[in-house]
């Protein structure tokens, strides 16, 4: 929320810098032009820091609602155990049991290939993988 309210003044400042500098210029060149931006700048950027607050706040927890549903909460007694293991030093576990679920093809299709075919209907398939693509 901070971050977003940070990045709304930031352009809100750069806007403002931007429009003195071509007012300045305008000055120069004859033009009578009053550099009356900085008239509101402190509460334009007020505005700005907490609009932005406010939509960074609402667009975030949007967000991590969205994460928390798609979390399948059957899995968390997994993660904690893989976690435990993790913390205290079983890794060679870990890894002897993926290269179980590896040799025993069950870590998904051993067959995936990297090679495409054109079938007759100009549809672009993939050939089955061999030894050397796995």
């Amino acid at each position: 929320m901070l971050a977003e309210g940070i990045e709304e003044v930031s352009e809100e400042v750069l806007y403002d810098v931007t429009r003195s500098t071509f007012d300045i210029l305008a000055k120069f060149s004859g033009s009578d032009t009053r550099l009356s931006q900085w008239d509101t700048a402190l509460e334009r950027y007020g505005q700005s820091f907490i609009g932005g607050a406010i939509g960074g706040g609402i667009f975030q927890g949007m967000n991590d609602i969205k994460i928390r549903r798609r979390y399948d909460s059957g899995n968390v007694d997994a993660n904690q155990e893989l976690i435990y293991m993790i913390r205290n030093g079983k890794k060679s576990e870990i890894k002897r049991a993926l290269t179980d679920l590896y040799k025993n093809q069950l870590l998904g299709n051993p067959n995936l290939g990297t090679r495409m075919e054109n079938v007759d209907n100009g549809e672009i398939v993939y050939k089955e993988g061999t030894a050397d693509d796995n």
